[in-house]
């Protein structure tokens, strides 16, 4: 992609996991987060050699709350890019795409699954202390 395709940095919502999430499973750690402005989006899609940090769509549609980016490391290492949406009320994984935008095999999948939902049930806990 070409470099003169950086967005202007603008701020992005971070509804799911204003602070990055920390999982253990299967003896490494996985890290959940979401991009904080358009530069940090940018510099996950060089990281994992995907679209999402150059397509100024996906941030329009962050910002309007279509889309929800969220980045997965694990062992801190880029690793993942989940696009979710929101239909109805539920939260839908519309695509996640691996490095180089490899799509996960069924382990990896059942993987991802587990962690995420350990992700958001921590983050759902976070809440309600809070609250």
């Amino acid at each position: 992609f070409p470099s003169h395709d950086i967005p202007k940095k603008e701020s992005l919502h971070q509804d799911l996991f204003p602070v990055p999430v920390k999982v253990s499973m299967n003896g490494s750690e996985w890290t959940f987060i979401q991009p904080i402005d358009t530069h940090q989006l940018a510099q996950w899609g060089q990281a994992v050699r995907n679209c999402v940090g150059s397509a100024s769509q996906y941030a329009e549609d962050i910002k309007k709350r279509k889309h929800f980016i969220v980045l997965c490391m694990i062992d801190s290492k880029p690793t993942f890019t989940i696009q979710l949406d929101l239909s109805m009320g539920v939260m839908n994984v519309k695509q996640i795409a691996g490095v180089a935008n490899q799509r996960l095999d069924e382990a990896q999948r059942e993987q991802y699954s587990l962690a995420f939902k350990q992700a958001l049930q921590s983050r759902e806990k976070q809440l309600a202390s809070n609250s």
